[in-house]
């Protein structure tokens, strides 16, 4: 077999570890916007060496056209490895062996794309274009449903061998009304039926509410830019604190790049808080049976009543600190990494309401354009939809708004979570993650415009 040979190639080069894999994705896209109805669909391949010599990688990919020569990619990449060895920086000290493992896994997916027409994906997108249409007059409304089908085949020089097929299926809406954006994202690791049985009225609802808020907006008095208020966060945004302040916080290989200790045990939150990474989440968008380093995915405890008891490991941070991989180690066409898969919030006692009943004066907040980390642990949420509350009532929507403020200080601040969760997908580094999180209370954030 050419993979064998490729590694018995690699042997007599001594690398100290090597890996083949292959990616095949069969790829779909269906999107309404203002004037076009636009359907594509792809089939792409891709296979990747990955070597690790004298503690630095090499990495060569290619599109195979025909027979592929993978011996030739192994060279690439070997070469590759010794050109960065030229350049003094950090080396891989350690990297987390593991046993060889055997396994062929195929995800659930009930329809795919030999099973559905274009024409039934897109009678979907009518449809919630035009419930929306009705409730509320939008200038531009655009519906972008994506499907995949994602092929992973994952070979080491120790022995293993994993085939995973996996689904997923995304939906996206973008409206623009009064030269502001309205966006939101539902999806899952599940076939069409996500959107063919799917119940997409909450959907609806929730641009519908949205779109009239900024109908009504009232300016803020600039005076109180700056100022701390008690925030409550809907699930969609606090699934967006928990992916800036908690999931790249607890990436192992963060701390291994700047040579830093990894805080086990600091408390970071109150006793209500209690956070997991968990990839084995029965169809949720970032879940996987083994992770791109052939290590196989787990639930682990992240936070534990407020304080930090676990963090995601590759295998080489987890090889550095002499700690077992935890099975994030993401990214194929890559070095991998660690990084989050689905991040879930065990949920509280509170209803939504009752959180903006107890609030005497600040707001809520729904919908994200954005967050963001910066290298000093400051965490940035720019928020789509905010009210003003005041007396425990929500009076007005108001201008939306910036969160801003160190990342502990703002989990520190969490006095409350909801019941209901809210599950968010997403891409990072091009990788399918989701976070899971309920409705959240912060006692003082500092919010701007």
């Amino acid at each position: 077999m050419e993979v064998e040979e490729a590694f018995n190639y690699g042997s007599k080069l001594n690398v100290e570890h090597m890996d083949v894999i292959r990616l095949k994705f069969t790829e779909a896209t269906w999107a309404l916007r203002a004037y076009s109805a636009d359907v594509k669909r792809e089939v792409s391949e891709l296979i990747c060496v990955r070597l690790l010599i004298e503690g630095c990688w090499g990495i060569a990919s290619e599109m195979p056209r025909g027979r592929l020569n993978i011996k030739k990619l192994v060279k690439r990449a070997f070469r590759s490895a010794r050109a960065a060895l030229l350049k003094p920086g950090i080396r891989v000290t350690r990297y987390a062996m593991t046993s060889p493992v055997r396994s062929r896994i195929v995800h659930p997916c009930r329809f795919s794309l030999g099973d559905v027409d274009d024409q039934d994906i897109m009678e979907v997108l009518l449809n919630i274009k035009q419930g929306i249409e009705e409730g509320v007059h939008v200038p531009h409304c655009e519906l972008i449903a994506d499907h995949m089908l994602m092929e992973r085949e994952y070979w080491d020089m120790n022995g293993s061998h994993i085939v995973e097929v996996k689904p997923l299926t995304d939906l996206i809406a973008y409206l623009n009304i009064r030269g502001r954006q309205v966006s939101t994202i539902r999806g899952g690791g599940t076939g069409l039926e996500f959107l063919l049985r799917g119940d997409h009225e909450p959907l609806i609802k929730k641009l519908i509410r949205r779109c009239r808020a900024l109908e009504k907006v009232k300016r803020m008095n600039p005076l109180i830019r700056g100022s701390k208020y008690p925030i409550v966060l809907s699930g969609e945004v606090a699934c967006v604190l928990f992916h800036e302040c908690i999931g790249h916080l607890h990436e192992g290989d963060r701390f291994l790049m700047a040579h830093q200790r990894l805080p086990f045990g600091a408390r970071i939150s109150g006793d209500e808080l209690t956070i997991y990474d968990d990839p084995t989440i029965p169809y949720c968008f970032g879940s996987y049976a083994y992770d791109d380093e052939g290590v196989k995915g787990r639930r682990k405890v992240l936070v534990d009543s407020g304080r930090i008891v676990g963090f995601l490991l590759s295998r080489t941070s987890a090889g550095f600190y002499g700690l077992e991989p935890t099975g994030n180690g993401r990214g194929a066409l890559n070095v991998p990494r660690s990084l989050m898969s689905n991040l879930y919030v065990k949920p509280g006692d509170w209803r939504l309401e009752e959180m903006i009943e107890e609030t005497k004066e600040g707001f809520f907040v729904d919908g994200v354009v954005m967050g963001t980390m910066d290298s000093y642990g400051n965490c940035m949420l720019e928020v789509e939809s905010a009210w003003y509350i005041r007396k425990g009532e929500v009076v007005s929507p108001v201008e939306p708004i910036r969160i801003q403020g160190p990342a502990i200080a703002l989990l520190r601040s969490i006095e409350g979570l909801g019941r209901e969760l809210h599950m968010r997908p997403s891409f990072e580094k091009g990788e399918p993650i989701s976070e899971i999180a309920p409705p959240v209370k912060l006692s003082r954030a500092r919010i701007y415009w």
